[in-house]
């Protein structure tokens, strides 16, 4: 497992626990997380780590550990490059990517926020891909094992561990959660071997792990770039979906060509009430009358 953000609430927990479990069943697991947001698990950390069947590591760690918010002056160069991949992979052979991180929030058991976010299951060669990327990042040398940063799990803090575990469980909210989740179609398919599957061919995109140590700020390192050139020269309808959508100059102007000439350019991002970021809709406004007047065809969500 993969994530730049894992919300140490409800559903982090009850995903904590399922880890913890399947290891307890002698399942490897591997777990990477984006140390910018893990900002109050060290305890939960250490503790996961030190079962003998998990092993966790943390990505680009901050620099200064005791007071976070001054890495983003002190070392902003460093914190800013951040790994945002999210992936779940078993086995090889089922693999779940999106943009969706770990949190009530992202999977709609928050009375506050809920972010609305995209998942793929995916199988056969495309999982074996993603487990090559996580491969990948997880041998990085930005990528440190969790007991050098957080140190080893203190005495009784395993059972502790186990106790917020159990807490989370039988938590009412906790309690009605899972029995919907059960219920969703998504889950009775999948657990019945009834879930159809698209077959289809695939490809892989993501930034190169040398971005985190990169001191030239190469373009080619990026996902973006990896992505326009997968995508090649529409013919017909480009439609991209993205909740942080700030085209700079050159990148209003390729969609304002595209729109030009006859293809059918659609966007969909956040609307100014809906962001969670307003400075990238502000990034993204002052382009929206240019890309309008060019044919470009744009949605706020």
């Amino acid at each position: 497992m993969q994530y730049y953000i894992w919300h140490g609430d409800h559903t982090g927990y009850l995903l904590f626990e399922a880890l913890r479990e399947a290891a307890e069943h002698g399942v490897r697991v591997r777990l990477l997380l984006d140390d910018n947001n893990t900002a109050g698990l060290d305890a939960t950390i250490a503790a996961l780590d030190a079962h003998p069947n998990i092993e966790v590591r943390l990505y680009n760690p901050l620099v200064h550990w005791s007071a976070r918010c001054t890495n983003y002056v002190a070392a902003f160069g460093c914190v800013n490059r951040r790994m945002h991949n999210k992936s779940f992979t078993v086995d090889n052979q089922v693999t779940v990517v999106g943009g969706r991180n770990v949190g009530d929030k992202y999977f709609a058991a928050s009375h506050e926020v809920a972010f609305t976010d995209l998942d793929v299951i995916a199988v056969g060669p495309a999982a074996h891909e993603v487990s090559k990327a996580f491969d990948l990042y997880w041998s990085s040398p930005s990528s440190y094992p969790a007991e050098k940063m957080v140190g080893r799990a203190a005495a009784g803090g395993v059972e502790q561990l186990k106790g917020t575990f159990a807490a989370t469980r039988t938590d009412p909210e906790s309690a009605q959660y899972l029995q919907s989740l059960r219920e969703t179609r998504l889950a009775t398919d999948l657990v019945e071997g009834r879930l159809a599957l698209e077959w289809t061919d695939a490809r892989l995109v993501y930034d190169d792990r040398s971005k985190t140590l990169d001191t030239e700020s190469r373009s080619e390192a990026l996902l973006l770039t990896r992505l326009l050139d997968t995508v090649g020269h529409p013919a017909t309808q480009f439609e991209p979906i993205s909740p942080y959508f700030v085209p700079r100059a050159d990148g209003a102007a390729a969609l304002e060509a595209l729109a030009v000439r006859g293809v059918n350019v659609r966007v969909l991002i956040d609307a100014l009430e809906s962001t969670d970021v307003v400075a990238v809709h502000a990034g993204y406004a002052k382009r929206r009358k240019a890309l309008l007047r060019a044919g470009v065809q744009l949605y706020e969500l």
